[in-house]
């Protein structure tokens, strides 16, 4: 679940010594240090800062599984890990599992049932996040990019990409690990309160990590829910009205030209303080149609869901404590909607129809 982590401690507290740390690099404000795992040589970068504070930030998935793994770390992994970096660096495990997040990304390596270049076409947006990003696509051959939502100062962005080619393409792989159809699904919080602004102020620091290992699991089921598949909805027949014209849009005219002209009528038809809560209301709603109505016969949210829950099971068969019932609900939360109870909401549809008529 933890890839990527930037750790700090405080001035001073840090009691530990770099003997089997390399020297990197020896600047006026810090020194540069690189400690390597003996066991399969991936590594981590610590500095320790000329006013008494000492970081780290890398990879524990690479330092425990090895730089070319496509395993997910799991709890037991996670602080074992911990216990042999604080071990190489002589820091006693009470003191450093107070290390304190700075950084954080939470992700998992989902095998699904159709190849990412099939995916990533369906892959729109997220929450409110309606600009896609795609880097890397064709750097090489079949590559279809990296897909980012959230600007890169967003202390809470989302990234895509597949995962089997990025290994792929490097020709080296672990020991025990699969390569077909991986999709990396991978949320970054960029500094030490993003846990806080999710509602999460307990996970401060390692002990935080591992005494909640679990939320970590419920906040990423929770956010993947948010993501918006585009397919066709062939079918309105059983909707009322209201949900019938929001489908009718959603499939005569593009993804784009759809969510511009939503969100233009609700600009203007609405007080500024409320925008925000009606374009999430819109994303719900859009969420829950293309969850429940798309074409059978095509991959959708659905199957995405079924994906994501398979691999759940094989986490939690293998030792890993995940709640599969809380898990599947939470991937569904964004998109409980009953459309009669939202009249505001369905005078944007009847608006947006209007406008294109």
């Amino acid at each position: 679940m933890i890839d990527n982590i930037k750790l700090y401690f405080a001035a001073n507290l840090f009691n530990g010594n770099f003997e089997k740390c390399r020297l990197r690099e020896k600047k006026e404000s810090r020194t540069e240090w690189t400690l390597r795992n003996p066991l399969n040589n991936a590594h981590i970068s610590v500095w320790q800062h000329s006013n008494g504070v000492v970081t780290m930030k890398g990879s524990l998935r690479k330092w425990y599984y090895g730089d070319f793994s496509t395993k997910d770390l799991t709890l037991s992994h996670f602080i074992d890990a911990t216990k042999q970096i604080a071990e190489l660096l002589n820091v006693p495990l009470g003191v450093f599992n107070k290390a304190k997040i700075s950084q954080t990304e939470i992700g998992l390596n989902v095998p699904t049932s159709i190849p990412f270049s099939e995916l990533s076409k369906k892959i729109v947006a997220y929450g409110t996040h309606r600009k896609r990003k795609v880097r890397g696509k064709g750097m090489t051959k079949d590559n279809f990019g990296t897909i980012y939502f959230g600007e890169r100062d967003c202390e809470f962005r989302l990234k895509i990409y597949d995962k089997s080619k990025e290994i792929a393409d490097k020709d080296i792989l672990s020991e025990g690990d699969a390569i077909s159809n991986i999709l990396r699904i991978e949320f970054t919080l960029d500094d030490k309160d993003a846990f806080k602004r999710k509602s999460l102020p307990q996970i401060a620091d390692i002990n935080g990590l591992i005494m909640h290992w679990a939320k970590l699991y419920e906040l990423w089921a929770e956010e993947v829910g948010r993501i918006v598949l585009l397919n066709n909805i062939p079918d309105c027949g059983d909707m009322d009205l209201q949900d019938r014209l929001f489908a009718e849009a959603l499939n005569n005219y593009s993804w784009k030209e759809n969510i511009r002209n939503f969100e233009e009528y609700i600009v203007e038809h609405y007080e500024e303080k409320t925008i925000s809560k009606w374009k999430s209301d819109m994303y719900k709603r859009i969420n829950y149609l293309l969850d429940n109505y798309s074409g059978s016969n095509e991959y959708c949210k659905i199957n995405f869901y079924k994906d994501i829950t398979r691999y759940l099971i094989d986490l939690k068969n293998n030792g890993e404590k995940v709640s599969i019932p809380l898990m599947v609900a939470l991937l569904h939360s964004n998109t409980r909607y009953i459309s009669k109870e939202n009249s505001k909401t369905n005078r944007i549809i009847r608006g947006n129809n209007n406008l294109k008529q």
